[in-house]
C-alpha cells in the first residue's frame, strides 16, 4: 500500500502491516535513528535518500503522525499545503 500526492510516494506499508517506510530528510533520518533505536531503521534501497522504516507497534502515535505529516508536506505541491493549512484554521 502506498500513499501518494500527485503520483509521488511519501509512505509505503506492507500488506500485513507491522512497519511502514516514510520519506524523511537526511537530517531527520539521522535524528530518528539516534533517538529511537529499534523503532526506526534506515529503509532498504531508499535509506540513502532519507527514508526510514518505522516499527508501528513500537512508535508513539504522535511521533509517527508528525513524521508522516512532514513527509506529506515535503511531497505535496506548496499550493496544496497552503490550502490544507487554510482549511485547518
Amino acid at each position: 500500500v502506498t500513499f501518494r500526492v500527485r503520483g509521488k510516494i511519501y509512505v509505503i506499508t506492507g500488506p500485513q502491516g507491522g512497519s511502514a517506510s516514510v520519506r524523511t530528510t537526511i537530517d531527520q533520518q539521522a535524528e530518528l535513528l539516534d533517538t529511537f533505536p529499534g523503532v526506526f531503521r534506515s529503509a532498504p534501497y531508499t535509506g540513502r535518500f532519507g527514508w526510514v522504516v518505522a516499527e508501528l507497534d513500537a512508535v508513539d502515535d504522535a511521533v509517527l503522525s508528525g513524521i508522516i505529516e512532514g513527509a506529506w508536506r515535503r511531497t505535496a505541491p506548496k499550493v496544496v499545503v497552503r490550502a490544507w493549512e487554510e482549511g485547518r484554521s
